[in-house]
């Protein structure tokens, strides 16, 4: 009697493969959209809260010290102390100085993770580390803010000066505190130098064409984009003048943004 031995196939034919490949690909087609878009809606819910809290901090700031961050309370004796204790300045041309004001307390206070979100120009994660001249080094702070500015030729028709400020050299531009508005926007376009409001760009990567700003009462409110701009880096964009509380052509020329340090 013979007995025939039945081969074992091994591995799948070729149809097979086509059709696990054809199953994975219309899941990845249903599945990677969806988690994207998760993903995504976490950072904007991190964002709006970030920029709750910094409002926040800021409001407690101007109840302890008199104002918003400016000029004029880096020259007041808690900030001073404090840039003395860390080693760094709190007063400049980016965000980052006048956000380090609000570390006026010797003990507790921020931390640099509450000004830090993940971006072009940021660093993965602050180091947390203060003394030294560290305080929100670049690429730390991810926060824009918004602040008007004058020189003393503009306060030369005013009756009385506060009696706060120091007598300023001529010429000597200060930079304040906004009284209404947006305090702070997220995504602005990094610049080394104070931009008027007209100029003002927004990087649109970090959030899928989105940002935010800020009120001083902590209405976080979400621009509407008008236009892409072509740039080297693309991912740039302009937003509506007056629509989402941005402030009306005919009112940006007293507002200059603050961006913040990038490495």
């Amino acid at each position: 009697m013979k007995i025939s031995a039945t081969k074992k196939r091994k591995g799948f034919t070729l149809i097979e493969l086509l059709v696990v490949i054809a199953i994975l690909g219309a899941l990845a087609g249903v599945g990677i959209p969806t988690v994207l878009g998760m993903l995504v809606e976490r950072d904007r819910t991190k964002v709006r809260g970030k920029l709750q809290e910094i409002q926040k901090m800021m409001t407690t700031f101007k109840t302890d010290v008199g104002a918003y961050p400016c000029d004029r309370t880096a020259e007041s004796g808690r900030c001073t102390r404090a840039a003395d204790r860390y080693g760094v300045t709190m007063t400049g041309d980016t965000s980052n100085p006048y956000f380090r004001q609000m570390f006026y307390k010797s003990k507790g206070g921020p931390s640099e993770d509450a000004f830090h979100m993940t971006m072009d120009g940021m660093v993965d994660t602050p180091d947390e580390e203060k003394n030294g001249g560290k305080l929100l080094e670049a690429g730390e702070c991810a926060f824009a803010y918004v602040m008007t500015q004058e020189t003393d030729e503009d306060n030369a028709g005013k009756k009385k000066a506060k009696k706060k400020d120091k007598a300023a050299p001529a010429g000597t531009v200060r930079k304040n505190p906004v009284s209404t508005g947006i305090l702070v926007y997220s995504c602005v376009d990094p610049s080394d130098t104070p931009t008027p409001l007209p100029e003002l760009t927004f990087n649109l990567a970090p959030l899928s064409d989105m940002t935010f700003g800020v009120h001083t009462d902590g209405k976080v409110v979400e621009l509407k984009l008008d236009e892409k701009l072509e740039s080297d880096g693309g991912d740039i964009g302009r937003y509506i003048p007056g629509s989402e509380d941005f402030p009306k052509e005919e009112d940006q020329k007293k507002f200059i943004i603050l961006s913040p340090e990038t490495i």
